[in-house]
């Protein structure tokens, strides 16, 4: 009676702490530092329990052991979680990963523990930044040497815990691997070591502590995946409340704890599984001693040693000096070689250019084609020995402007388009259809480049087609590249030669008698501006059966205000002005000094000279100029001389430097001495142009709305020309109107494009111009430069409308 009765009451008394600790436990606060809000604790509040889904079989991330404790890092991260929030998880110790996964979706479970993020999952579940974070690996027999990474698995079963993201993974991005799921980790390791599968992949951390824990002494990690395990929670879709606050609480976890857990689990897991060792220490020892000795033995042959190699590092720092030497020399001899060879070409080369505007002969003109031809070839020569002396000196800068990729592209495969024809081969264009619009880089190394590449296409290609594409490369890590590549029909290259055809003065064919000339700089040109640009250039080839030359260099895309630059140096550019501007021209060479004149007089302006400096100074002093162009080298007082005592008197007149020497450090002294600008000899009529347009724009007449010179062209077809070009105008401009009273920036931009060609076909130049403004305006979302600019279009587009009608012939 009594055993009962105090049965009953050591019951009671048990029920009565039961209920109290649950009781203490419901009542229990999220940590006040957490910050959450009040709607956040309302709903803790009224889910005290959360059902917690786990890898039961998942070390040293997560598993249930023989006594059915919860264990790991992931349990570690859980219990400080609980302890910050107030609530209480409870752990599902007995479903395997796919039932578990199962039951989440069916909101049996709420909450997966430790995840990774794909978009499968991400259909049932929210996520929390990952906490966790492994790389992946493939696991082979010890006697495996060939599986290196994921590119090797292709020809071998490979295991994975099936439902696991690996899974996901491999079967989503490589469908072409023979995959075998497995149960668990342990399973897929075994089946490794029982020779049943060729790899098994998993994180790197599992792998390491399955390989130990089980002793499996026959397989290793041979290789590293693309992708690696980020860790994180995740949430049923109906709690989004619930994924905010766990992050609340991961977020707070301090570091310490966080490499307290690591340690724990991965750092010293291992030390209470293999207890000291005193005869592998004692080995150790023995080998550590006999390495001393060694070293100590090598290192007084080593002191000797080093005494000598001062002798020849100091006779190598001698070696150097001279060298280095050598090379200021070779660059001041490339500069005066520049100096004395532009100069008379700038004779031969400007005095053809005003003889071609000239009444001429058929066969006269035959006669300028062919110097003119024979001219531009030794500048061609010449140009390609200073850049490549100039990368060699890595004097050479990459600019990064924002440029139209595929204007780029076009212009390039018009321009060689009818000399690629005229040998009777086909020239396409392949524009990736991924690409953007503008890009930022350096546009005139990239053409340089491809201009180069195809001008080789084109020379050893006699029959079939070349092919010029441009494509978007996406890389693992995410980076983005463009790649050109052109491919010819040609007469190839041989295995043995490319390799060093991108070495300088290299050419396939070293014979006195091959096919086409060259200087052997150009490839080694290319490679080493692309290298520049932050890129990388290749061949492949198969001799008879044509070439593949491709390069890569990395995509950056414009900002908006990069957009805003863009739109500014469209402001900035004027064509078919005249210049009623006073110029004075400082040059020594009589017939330099003729054609220049001649150029800049057709240019508008009213032109003087003076053969020196010193006179140019006394001219300067005497009358007031607008713009002043100087020869450098010259005799009783040079450009600089001469421009140091001018900006004494006028600090405000543009100087433009005119020179044969192309190389920076002269452009440098140009800069410092006092000029403006640069202009290299020997100059054409269209070098002139930009200078003109930028330091005279407020002296520029501009008043041509057609170029005449593009409505002779379409002949007895003008008229029919002029109504169908004012027809789509009509619709167009209607259309852009609409457009803007929608707000519809992509109709602007699609109509002003389309009319940009329109009118650009008929030669309303200017007008074309505003639309391509208009176009990048519409690009960048601003609507009130949109307006002003759809204003002043009008305005436009009503002058040309008039002259265009007024071109049509009268009915006869």
């Amino acid at each position: 009676m009594c055993s009962k009765f105090f049965s009953s009451l050591f019951s009671a008394l048990f029920g009565f702490i039961l209920l109290f600790c649950f009781s203490t436990i419901a009542m229990a606060e999220p940590d006040a530092s957490l910050n959450l809000t009040e709607t956040q604790k309302k709903w803790l509040d009224q889910h005290q329990e959360i059902r917690l889904a786990i890898d039961i079989s998942w070390p040293p991330f997560e598993w249930v052991d023989d006594n059915k404790q919860y264990k790991g890092m992931s349990s570690d991260y859980i219990h400080i979680i609980e302890n910050k929030l107030g609530i209480k998880f409870i752990v599902n110790k007995e479903k395997n990963w796919p039932d578990a996964v199962e039951a989440v979706k069916n909101h049996e479970l709420d909450v997966f523990s430790c995840v990774v993020d794909n978009k499968q999952r991400r259909e049932y579940v929210d996520f929390t930044e990952p906490y966790l974070s492994f790389p992946m690996v493939i696991v082979t027999l010890n006697n495996v040497n060939h599986i290196k990474s994921i590119k090797d698995l292709k020809d071998v079963v490979v295991g994975v815990v099936d439902g696991y993201a690996t899974h996901d993974y491999l079967n989503n991005e490589h469908p072409e691997i023979n995959i075998k799921p497995k149960k668990t980790a342990i399973d897929g390791l075994n089946a490794v070591s029982e020779g049943k599968i060729g790899a098994f992949v998993g994180n790197v951390a599992t792998m390491s502590y399955l390989i130990k824990e089980a002793g499996i002494t026959n397989i290793k990690v041979s290789g590293k995946m693309p992708i690696k395990y980020d860790l994180g929670m995740a949430v049923r879709k109906d709690w989004p409340e619930f994924v905010d606050i766990l992050q609340v609480a991961l977020d707070s976890i301090k570091e310490e704890e966080r490499h307290k857990i690591y340690d724990t689990w991965i750092g010293t897991h291992y030390m209470y599984k293999n207890p000291f060792n005193y005869k592998l220490a004692l080995e150790v020892l023995a080998v550590f001693i006999l390495v001393f000795i060694f070293f100590y033995i090598y290192n007084l042959k080593l002191m000797k040693e080093i005494k000598g190699r001062r002798i020849i590092e100091e006779e190598l720092n001698i070696a150097k000096e001279a060298a280095e030497q050598a090379t200021i020399a070779k660059g001041g001899f490339l500069a005066r070689m520049s100096h004395e060879i532009r100069t008379p070409m700038n004779g031969v080369i400007g005095m053809i250019s005003l003889l071609e505007e000239t009444n001429l002969t058929e066969t006269q003109k035959g006669y300028i084609q062919t110097i003119k031809d024979s001219g531009q070839s030794l500048l061609v020569i010449l140009n390609e020995i200073l850049e490549f002396s100039s990368l060699e000196a890595n004097k050479v800068d990459i600019y990064k402007e924002t440029f139209e990729l595929y204007h780029s592209m076009d212009s390039i495969y018009h321009l060689f388009l009818p000399l690629i024809e005229e040998k009777g081969l086909e020239f396409n264009l392949s524009y990736g259809d991924n690409l953007p619009e503008f890009i930022i880089g350096d546009e005139g190394r990239i053409r340089q480049v491809i201009v180069n590449l195809l001008n080789n296409a084109k020379k050893f290609t006699d029959k079939g087609s070349i092919q010029l594409e441009t494509t978007l490369l996406e890389q693992e890590n995410g980076s983005k590249y463009i790649k050109f590549l052109i491919h010819d029909d040609g007469v190839g290259i041989p295995i043995d030669k490319q390799q060093e055809l991108f070495a300088a003065f290299m050419q396939v064919d070293n014979s006195s008698v091959r096919k086409v000339e060259g200087t052997g700089l150009g490839l080694s040109i290319c490679k080493a501006l692309v290298e520049k640009m932050g890129g990388e250039i290749g061949v492949s080839s198969v001799p008879e059966k044509g070439s593949t030359f491709w390069f890569i260099i990395p995509l950056i895309i414009p900002l908006e205000e990069d957009f805003l630059k863009l739109v500014n140096l469209e402001e900035e550019c004027k064509s078919d002005c005249l210049y009623k501007a006073s110029v004075l021209v400082v040059e020594d060479i009589e017939v330099n000094t003729f054609i220049i004149k001649k150029m800049l007089e057709s240019c508008g302006c009213r032109v003087d000279c003076a053969e020196n400096g010193r006179v140019a100074l006394k001219m300067s002093n005497n009358k007031d100029y607008d713009i002043i162009f100087m020869d450098c080298q010259m005799p009783v007082m040079d450009g600089f001389q001469a421009t140091s005592e001018i900006r004494k008197i006028n600090k405000t007149v543009p100087i433009i430097a005119l020179t044969a020497n192309v190389l920076a450090e002269e452009k440098e002294k140009c800069f410092s001495s006092g000029m403006n600008d640069f202009i290299s000899k020997p100059v054409i009529k269209a070098s002139f142009l930009p200078v003109l347009d930028k330091w005279l724009s407020h002296l520029a007449v501009c008043e041509i709305h057609i170029d005449e010179k593009v409505t002779e062209l379409f002949g007895d077809n003008l008229d029919m020309v002029i109504e169908l070009t004012i027809k789509d105008a009509d619709i167009m401009i209607d259309n852009i109107k609409k457009a803007i009273d929608q707000v519809c920036f992509e109709d602007i931009k699609l109509n002003a494009h389309s009319l940009k060609s329109v009118v650009g076909q008929i030669g309303a130049i200017k007008l074309a111009e505003m639309m391509k403004e208009l176009e990048i305006e519409a690009k960048a979302n601003k609507m009130e430069t949109v307006v002003n600019l759809y204003e002043q279009i009008l305005s436009e587009y009503k002058i040309v409308k008039e002259r265009l009608l007024d071109n049509q012939k009268p009915d006869e």
